[in-house]
This record gives C-alpha cells, structure tokens and sequence, in this order.
C-alpha cells in the first residue's frame, strides 16, 4: 500500500481496530488498514489533499481500495436499543435545527466523500434494513438519517473527479470545526464560583511632600526713576532729560533810542528764562530853544515770542521784574517830554537766567520680576527663592484571605501619566521616592495590586488612590527671613536645619483659626520671632524623638519649636 495515498488526519471521535486506539484530532494513522469505527462523525484527510467526511455511527474497512479510490465498505452497526436510536435521531434532529448545513445526499456514496443531507429532523430505519431481535434493533449497510438503505452498486460509480463534490469541503469547514471550538465551552468551569472566588487585599498609599525655598540672587534691571527726577526738576524732552541750571548774563553794550528815528526801539534775547534784570537806561532830551524836554519810554518782556508783560523805563540803574517767566525784553522810545528832542541811552543789562541742560536723569534698580518668573522664583518677604518639591511615597499591602491559599503581586503605582513597580517586603511594606520641578497634587497619584489564587490562577485587582502625609517646608536660606503662612497653606512642619544662621520672622495669620500642629526645626543659630493677633500660651516642654521642644498654644492652633530657637512672641503678652 505504499503507492497509494495515506491518511494524514482525522477529525471526529473516532476508534481504530475495535477500541485499540482511540483517534483524535490531527493524530495521523498508518496505512496498514483495519476496521475504523466512527462515532457522531469523521473527517479523513489524505496527504494528497482529498478529504472524505463519514456520519457515524458506523465502521469502515480501511483496506486498499479505500486508500487508493477513498470508497469503503460500511460494516455492521449495532444499536443496543430503540433508545440509543432515539437519542441518535435527538442528536441529528439538533445538528438540523442549529443550522448545520449538510452536504446534499449523493446517491454514489461510496466516492472520495460521503455526504449525508439531513432531510428529515428524525433518522428513519426501513424494514428492508433491519432485524428485529427483543430489543435490539440490528442495522446492516445502512447509514443513519437516510431513507434508502445502502448498495453496492455505487462502489463501481468511481466520481472522484467531480470538482463540486471535492471543493465542497472547503467551503464546510466552519461547519465541520464547530464541534471543536464548543468543545472548550462546555470543558471550562466558567460559573464555578468556588474556583474565581477572590478575597482580595488591603492597599494603602500616603505621600509625603516637602517643598523647598533655595534663596536665589535677584535678576535686576536698571529703570528711570521719576520721583527723583521730578524733586530734582528733571525733565524728559524728545527722549533726552533736561535740568534749568542758572546762566549769569552781562550785557555793557551802548544803544541809543531817538524818538522817531529807526532806533526808536530795541530787543534783547536772554537765551534762558527769568523774572527780572537789571536794565542801565538814561532818558535825555535838548532845549533847542523851545524849552527843556526829556525822553519817556517803556520796556516790555516776551516768553516765546508771546507778550507776558511791561513797564515804565526809569532813568538811571534800575530791577525791573515781573511775575512771569520771560526770555527776551524790548526796550521802547514812546515819546519826549516838552518840545525839544529827546534821546534814550541803554548802558546795559544785567540778569540771571535759567538755562534747560542736558543730563544724566535720576536712575533706581529693581528686580525683573519677568525674568524671576521665567526660571520659576517666586518672592517669600525681601528674598527670591526657587520651589522645588521631593517626594517620599509609602504603600502598604495586605491580604484580607490569610490562610496562605492566595498571594499579592508588587504594588504598581500611577503618577500622572508615568508608571512604577513598588517591590514589597516581607511585611507588605515598599516605598518610592522622586524629585519634581512641580507641585503634584494627591489626586494625581493611585495604586493598584493584584490578588492571585493559588487554585486555579483568579485574580483581582485592588485600587487605590494617594492620602496626605507630612507637608515640610524646607528653607534653604541665609539671613533674616520674613514668612507669612497665609500665604503658605498646608504646612505641618518648617526646617530651617541649613548650616546657615537665619531668624525666622513668622506670622502665623489665619493659620491661627486652624485646629492643627505646627513643628519648626533649626539649628543652634538659628532664631524664631513669632507675631500672633491671639495669645500664645508657653503650655509645657515636650521631648518627642531626639529633641525637646517649646510648646505654645491659642486654644486651636499647637506650635512645638525645637528647644533653643524660640526668641521673641509678639501677641500682646509677656514670654519669658
């Protein structure tokens, strides 16, 4: 037989040699023959690619022709009981009802397929094919579900090459699987509760911040300072600064003024302003034998060009002055006293004027307080510091089913959109701690761990979310520092432990009305002057851990300051 095809799988419940070898699915068999018994159904499949599908129940002789033509010969099936038949006939019945197209029933069923329509939902056993003997029902050369019994003249009928029949396979296979993608379905023990039933775990998570104030040095910027430039008399002018500084002028130059002449008047330009001078004139006239006469005139002030004033000229060295600035005067010939002719002499002139010049203005340097928000420095009293922030996160994990049938998985903990394995100890314990340029809120950190069964691998999953632990406040600064808590909200503990003397000017503001704890811890030189709108009564001396502190209270609000830092408690009463 080893020039004919072999069989490489069967698919079905199926039996090899009376019960010898039970046949499962893609266990290939050898080409020796024997008697292939057949339960519900059997897919054969050749190595040369045809496939054969038999319904069972039935037995079949794998002899030569079998492998060379894929006909076969069905043996003797027994059915114990009118019973058994009934139930095979329920099983096709099913297979009809949920759908499961058959191949259309061949008469030339002994080819290289068998194909069995189902075309009653109950299997019909004719007279000419069985005996009956008591209860046993005896079935020769019949297949089950078919009206006709069996013959052998379609064993001569050879139509192993009609494509339809071989292709038909190829479109069934969804149907001829399905029995073995259900066979998982019923095998799982999917509603048993006893086997997922899960007692999970206890999960906790508490974040401890501490925000940190590193004194920085100030960005400054150099800006026009007004209020010096303006008690100076300093002005702005076509973007350049100007202060009226005095200029001394001396004029001795002679102009003489003859009433109706062309020199009947005279101007002066100061180059600066003022409000007097001094003007030399000698007012003259002859007799010409008409009787002695005498020169009159005036002298008018103009700012700008615009007139702002004027006055009588007195003969001789006189002050003129008016109440307005002037820069420039005109002296005038308005007429002669008598009928003779008349002349006025200027000698001179004498003022002190005001003259803008140019100058340097008045100048202040100030912080750049864009330039401190751009690197993230924010202002804590006089100084400048930058914020930082570090976080020191605890988790704890326990089971609440302790008889050791169940086990708890590393915590896995969600920070933002980042996420950390946290290893537990032995006693359920692990910790995790990270920098942040940030403030990150409690909101943003969650936890999960997951419970595993023993028996079976079930599991659940236990969430989360982050509590508050210990707020400190680390002050990485040198000197005197001015902090208002108003301004600093949820704060538990201050440190000013740095190596650096600082004085702690604190007000504690609203955070007075708080029922809380407020701790401040420093060095040896470090000082604490407290200012309070309530008093703070000295209660008593505590010494937790490894320091003892000055404790002070109003009632709500309990401060305990390491022992040695308390200075100065401005509240209106008398600490000692």
């Amino acid at each position: 037989m080893a020039n004919f095809a072999t069989i490489t799988d069967i698919r079905g419940l199926v039996s090899l040699n009376d019960g010898e070898e039970i046949l499962k699915e893609r266990d290939p068999i050898s080409d020796n023959g024997g008697l292939l018994s057949i339960g519900e159904f059997a897919r054969i499949i050749f190595d040369d690619g045809r496939e054969i599908t038999i319904e069972g129940p039935a037995t079949i002789t794998l002899d030569e022709n079998f492998f060379q033509t894929g006909e076969y010969s069905i043996q003797d099936v027994q059915i114990q009981d009118t019973q058994l038949a009934q139930n095979i006939a329920e099983v096709a019945e099913t297979l009809y009802n949920n759908n499961v197209e058959q191949l259309s029933t061949n008469t030339d069923i002994l080819t290289e397929q068998l194909n069995t329509n189902l075309s009653s939902p109950t299997p019909i056993i004719t007279p000419e094919t069985q005996n009956i003997e008591s209860n046993n029902i005896i079935t020769t050369n019949t297949i089950l579900g078919t009206e006709e019994p069996i013959t052998e003249e379609p064993i001569t009928e050879e139509p192993i090459t009609e494509e339809p029949i071989t292709e038909e396979p190829i479109t069934e296979e969804p149907i001829t699987e399905e029995p073995i993608t259900e066979e998982p379905i019923t095998e799982e023990p999917t509603d048993a509760p006893t086997e997922s039933d899960v007692s999970g775990a206890n999960l906790g998570i508490v974040v401890n911040e501490k925000t940190i104030y590193t004194e920085v040095e100030p960005i400054t910027k150099t800006i026009i300072d007004t209020q010096k430039n303006s008690e100076q008399g300093i002005f702005e002018q076509n973007g350049k600064y100007y202060q009226n500084q005095p200029n001394h002028i001396t004029n001795s130059d002679s102009i003489i003024l003859n009433n109706g002449s062309s020199k009947g008047s005279a101007s002066f330009n100061l180059g600066g302003d003022t409000k007097s001078l001094t003007l030399d004139v000698k007012l003259t006239g002859n007799e010409n034998g008409k009787g002695q006469s005498q020169a009159n005139g005036k002298i008018e002030f103009y700012d700008n060009g615009v007139k702002v004033g004027e006055t009588t000229l007195i003969n001789g060295n006189s002050n003129y002055s008016i109440d307005k600035d002037f820069d420039s005067f005109t002296v005038v010939h308005t007429g002669t006293s008598g009928k003779g002719s008349s002349s006025i002499h200027i000698e001179g002139y004498d003022t002190t004027v005001t003259v803008p010049t140019q100058v340097e203005p008045k100048t202040m340097t100030i912080v750049d307080t864009d330039k401190m928000e751009d690197i993230g420095a924010i202002q804590v009293g006089d100084d400048w510091v930058t914020v930082s922030y570090e976080y020191d996160v605890s988790v704890n994990a326990s089971l609440i089913d302790t008889d050791g049938s169940e086990s708890l998985s590393n915590v896995t903990l969600n920070i933002g959109d980042e996420k950390v394995t946290i290893e537990l100890d032995e006693t359920g314990n692990g910790t995790y701690s990270f920098n942040s340029d940030s403030q990150i809120q409690n909101s943003d950190i969650s936890g999960s761990v997951t419970t595993t069964e023993s028996n079976g691998e079930d599991t659940e999953t236990t969430f989360a979310d982050a509590t508050d632990g210990t707020d400190t406040l680390v002050l990485n600064m040198d000197g005197e520092i001015n902090l208002d808590l108003d301004n600093i909200p949820d704060v538990d503990v201050i440190d000013m432990g740095n190596n650096e003397a600082n004085t702690l000017n604190l007000n504690l503001g609203d955070m007075l009305h708080d029922t809380d704890k407020l701790t401040i811890l420093g060095d040896d030189t470090d000082k604490v002057n407290i200012t309070s709108d309530s008093d703070l009564a000295n209660e008593s001396s505590s010494t937790p851990a490894e320091n003892s502190f000055d404790v002070l209270s109003n009632g709500n609000l309990t401060i305990m300051i390491q022992n040695g830092l308390l200075d100065d408690v401005n509240d209106g009463s008398n600490h000692s």
